[in-house]
């Protein structure tokens, strides 16, 4: 996902398959594919991004996390 596109409708396209998925929520929006993406919390402080875990899904959305660790120590 890191060459898709985000979308004004705040969704992000998969470059290879154009499938389309929520940015907040990880839900598939338009096919082909059919599981959700994970969501990590992230937020910005004192010039850094902080990534969070993967957050526990919840319905239709997620739960926040409140543990914290810097971008570069997130396995991906």
């Amino acid at each position: 996902m890191s060459l898709g596109d985000v979308l004004p409708d705040g969704t992000i396209q998969c470059a290879w398959h154009g499938a389309r998925f929520d940015t907040a929520t990880g839900a598939v929006r338009q096919g082909p594919a059919t599981d959700p993406l994970p969501v990590f919390a992230v937020k910005i402080e004192d010039g850094m991004v902080l990534v969070g875990p993967a957050c526990p899904r919840s319905g239709a959305g997620h739960e926040m996390s409140e543990a914290w660790i810097p971008a570069e120590e997130v396995e991906q």
